[in-house]
Parts: C-alpha cells; sequence; structure tokens
C-alpha cells in the first residue's frame, strides 16, 4: 500500500478500462484481496468510476466501497422483491449475519440466493468460512461457492454497466457522500467565526482538535456542516467521515423525535469511522486493532473527521485519548454541548447567540420558506428578541407558529411553557443539564436572573449569588463546562450574562414542575 511506482502508475493513467477487461476471474481475485486487506490486481485500479489520484491506498478504498454499494444495493433490491425487510449493515453481529443468509435462502429466489452468497462471502462488515455460511444457508460448501460465482458474474455485468454509464465521480462528489444534507438554506451571522475555523483547520501548525460549544440548538451543527461542505468544494482533504451521537431531535413542529440506533461508544464510533473511511475489511477487528490500522492512514492522508453532539457520548473521556493517536495529517472536528477544555491539545470555540439583526433575518428567511414573504415589525421582533433572543433553534420553531398564531400568543407560551412546543423546546435543551447541576450550580443560575443582560463582573455576580468563595468558583466552573454562561469583555476584566432564552427558561413554572417530579 501507499504511493505507486512508476510502471504501475503508468498503467493507472490509461483512459479506465475495456468494459469486457472486467471479467469474473479478476473481479474475484480483487473481491479476495480485498477481504484480505491486500491490494487487487492494478487492471482494476483503471476503472474510470475511481478517482484520479496517485494514491494506491485510497483508490483501493475507493474500489471497495464502489462494490460494496454496488453489492448491498442489488441485494437489498431482491430483498425487497421477495418482500424481506432492510438489511442493517453496521454492527452487525456475526450471528444475525448469519440469520439474514438463511432467511435470503428461505425464499427460494436464484437471483437473491446469489447476491446474496457473494455479499456474505466479500462484501460484508465481518469475516465467515464458506463453512459457516454454507451451513446458515443450509446447503453443501460446493453448492455454495457455485452461488458465489454467479454472484461474481452478477456483478461483472453491473460494474460494466456502471463503467460505460458512469461519469468518474469528481472528488467534491466523493468527499462529501457522508455529509448530511444541509438543515438551513442559509446561515447569518457566522461568516467570520467559519472563515476562522477553515484557517485553523487547515494551517498545517494548527490544533488537531477542536470543538464547537454552545447550547443545545445554538447552531453548533449547522455550522459543523458549513465547514466540511466548504472543504468538500475546496478538495483538500481526502476524506471527510461524518459521524453523528446525537440520540434526539426538535423538530421545528416543537417535538422531540428519538433516533434510532445512535452512536453509544467508543466501538461504535471506531466501527462506524472505519466503514466511512472504506476498511470494511477492519471489521471483525477489535477496537484496539482497527485504531491501530487507520492510524497509518489518518496520520499520513488529510482527513476532516467530524463526531457531532459529542455529549450524548457515556465515554468522552475514553474516546478522545483514543483519537489522539490518530490525527497526524487529520485534523477532528467535534461538537458538544459540555465543554472539552480540559483535553489540553483541543481548541474551544464557543458558539454564541445571533445579534439582533441577525436574529430577524434568520426569522424572516424562514418565514419566506414556508411560504410568507413578510418583514417582522420591529415593535414584534424586539420582544421577541427579548425572550428567546438569538438562539436559532427557538427562533426556527417561533417562525413555524408565525404562520398561524400572533406573535403575542407565541410569546405569553414560551414565557409560561404550558403549551407543548415551548415545554418540548426547554427540556430538550435544558432539562437534562439542570438535573445534573449540583445545588450550588443551580442557586448561582437562579440568582443570576439579577444579571443585566449585558453582563456584568465576578465580584458582583458573587456578592449577589450569596454563594462561599469556594461553592462559587465550583458552581461557576459547572455552569461554564455546560455552557449555560456567555463570557464577554477583556481578559483582565470579563463579564458574564445569561443567554436570553435562559433567562425565560429560569422565569417559567418549568422548573418546579420537574422538582416535584423528581420528589
Amino acid at each position: 500500500m501507499g504511493q505507486l511506482s512508476v510502471a504501475n502508475r503508468t498503467a493507472l493513467d490509461k483512459n479506465g478500462m475495456q468494459p469486457d477487461e472486467i471479467n469474473p476471474k479478476l473481479l474475484e481475485q480483487t473481491l479476495r484481496a480485498l477481504r484480505l486487506g491486500q491490494t487487487p490486481p492494478v487492471e482494476i485500479l483503471k476503472l474510470r468510476l475511481l478517482e484520479k489520484t496517485n494514491s494506491q491506498t485510497k483508490r483501493t478504498s475507493q474500489l471497495f466501497e464502489l462494490l460494496i454499494s454496488i453489492g448491498s444495493e442489488s441485494l437489498e433490491l431482491h430483498r425487497q422483491m421477495a418482500g424481506l425487510p432492510h438489511l442493517e449493515d453496521e454492527n452487525l453481529s456475526r450471528e444475525d449475519q448469519l440469520a439474514n443468509l438463511a432467511t435470503d435462502f428461505s425464499i427460494g429466489d436464484p437471483e437473491l440466493e446469489s447476491w446474496s452468497a457473494l455479499y456474505h462471502r466479500y462484501l460484508s462488515p465481518n469475516t465467515l468460512r464458506v463453512s459457516e455460511l454454507a451451513n446458515a444457508a443450509h446447503v453443501a460448501p460446493r453448492q455454495y461457492r457455485r452461488r458465489v460465482e454467479r454472484g461474481v458474474s452478477h456483478l461483472v455485468t453491473a460494474l460494466r454497466q456502471a463503467e460505460m454509464e458512469s461519469p468518474p465521480p469528481t472528488k467534491n462528489r466523493l468527499l462529501s457522500r457522508h455529509l448530511p444534507p444541509p438543515d438551513y438554506i442559509k446561515l447569518f451571522g457566522i461568516e467570520e467565526t467559519l472563515d476562522l475555523l477553515l484557517q485553523v483547520l487547515t494551517t498545517p501548525e494548527g490544533p488537531k482538535f477542536v470543538s464547537l460549544e454552545g447550547l443545545g440548538g445554538i447552531g453548533k451543527t449547522a455550522l459543523a456542516q458549513a465547514v466540511a461542505w466548504r472543504m468538500a468544494e475546496k478538495g483538500t482533504v481526502n476524506g471527510i467521515p461524518w459521524i453523528s451521537a446525537r440520540h434526539e431531535w426538535l423538530s421545528h413542529q416543537g417535538v422531540i423525535q428519538k433516533l434510532a440506533d445512535p452512536v453509544q461508544s467508543v466501538d461504535d464510533i471506531i466501527a462506524r469511522l472505519t466503514i466511512q473511511l472504506g476498511q470494511e475489511q477492519l471489521a471483525g477487528l477489535p477496537t484496539t486493532a482497527k485504531l491501530e490500522r487507520l492510524q497509518a492512514l489518518l496520520t499520513n492522508e488529510p482527513h476532516l473527521v467530524v463526531i457531532d453532539n459529542l455529549e450524548s457520548m457515556k465515554d468522552v473521556e475514553a474516546l478522545i485519548p483514543a483519537l489522539y493517536p490518530l490525527a497526524g495529517a487529520t485534523r477532528f472536528l467535534l461538537t458538544s454541548r459540555t465543554t472539552l477544555r480540559n483535553f489540553q491539545f483541543i481548541q474551544v470555540f464557543p458558539i454564541n447567540e445571533l445579534s439582533q439583526e441577525n436574529s430577524q433575518a434568520l426569522l424572516e428567511s424562514e418565514l419566506k420558506r414556508r411560504g410568507r414573504n413578510q418583514k417582522i415589525p420591529q415593535k414584534d421582533m424586539h420582544a421577541l428578541y427579548e425572550t428567546i433572543g438569538g438562539h436559532p433553534l427557538a427562533l426556527k420553531l417561533a417562525s413555524a407558529q408565525m404562520g398561524s398564531l400572533p406573535v403575542d400568543h407565541i410569546l405569553k407560551g414560551l414565557r409560561e411553557a404550558h403549551q407543548k412546543g415551548p415545554e418540548s423546546l426547554y427540556t430538550y435543551i435544558y432539562r437534562q443539564t439542570w438535573q445534573l447541576l449540583e445545588d450550588s450550580a443551580k442557586k448561582l443560575l437562579l440568582s443570576m436572573l439579577m444579571v443585566s443582560p449585558d453582563g456584568e463582573s465576578l465580584d458582583w455576580i458573587q456578592i449577589m449569588s450569596a454563594l462561599p468563595s469556594g461553592e462559587f468558583d465550583q458552581a461557576l466552573a459547572q455552569l461554564l463546562d455546560y455552557s449555560l454562561l456567555e463570557v464577554g469583555g477583556k481578559l483582565d476584566m470579563p463579564y458574564y450574562r445569561l443567554h436570553r432564552l435562559t433567562v425565560t427558561f429560569l422565569q417559567t413554572d418549568i422548573l418546579s414542575t420537574w422538582q416535584s417530579r423528581k420528589s
């Protein structure tokens, strides 16, 4: 693996492959090599479907992803035609994989059996012996091999067709294939931060790890998406894996939605990272072995690895040190509601609320997207901003209601939290954090209702809290850790304040409701 020799590079520089050069013998040699983590025959790397690059490792990775894509999609199609459920392939146990194979062979469809035999022999996450596969399929090993041979022939036909019909993928499309679609039309008030992040992440001497931190819904994920898409457009890295640890999300209708199959552990993160980096052949290895194999790739070839909603994981303290050795030429962009500043090698970017001007631009953009091209009266905008500040998710939730409710009614609901929408908003952002706070931190948070929207000095805040010095310092640190305070001013004279949405939250009766539920 690595860089190609001059002779092999010349072979790759030819104008692709002729379709009839793709034959069953070559393809089965390729599949065996890829399954064993070896270099495939150089002829197959001439496919026009692969990105032009002198990196043999990269082309091999792209080839494996291409074959898996064709094989899994074809198998899914035949399973669907047979009335079988969607085939899950991430974090699949050996037992589940063998059960899926047995189901495929129970239908009596020769086409389904051949695609399934091929997939489970060469393309599935787990490496299984032919004897195991044949036993699960209830056929003799020789019969199973015949099904595989037929599957290889089908794959040859599909690959020939793809090579003839599809133009070679652009580098931008390859880089963005794992990125979630943006959940915005336009971002407001982030250009300066975006430019700074791009500079930090592309400067050779810059930090290897960057953490975007702030309240839930403040725009961390949207900013990370903007960074990732911009880097995909520029083509300055070899790959951009995107892994989300999000367990739930709040829809713009104010309903909390639970997500299926969320990332929960270090093993989950590394398993999904391995797959997105095109290293499926490592799937059966333990996490420590995967990390060792990934280190050679990520330390030498520049990638941007994005891990979103990191606070949802239980073992962040184990994950970050595990990722650190991978960082050579690669950068890690993290988003988290809780701070990672205790790791000395992570640069923290606090994400603050939008200005009133940008908040109004966001609201009016959302209204326009919903078919209402209207300006918001300054009186209404001022009242909204005083209640929820520049919190993007709260603003989007308000815009969804503005189509059918007057602004006064929306504000009443936000202040009283009796309606489902606002209560869900506060639950999504604050409930778990409130329950994790020490009593002293809760007392300090409530006392900060007396703080001016422009912020106050630490001395004044301590006097208002009536907390002893030691308790105050611990409480302040906890509120900062959970992104509940904004810090401004100068280094020698910082000021502290609450987000406006946090102030509104503390003024509702929702705290007493939660406290009564706990007692």
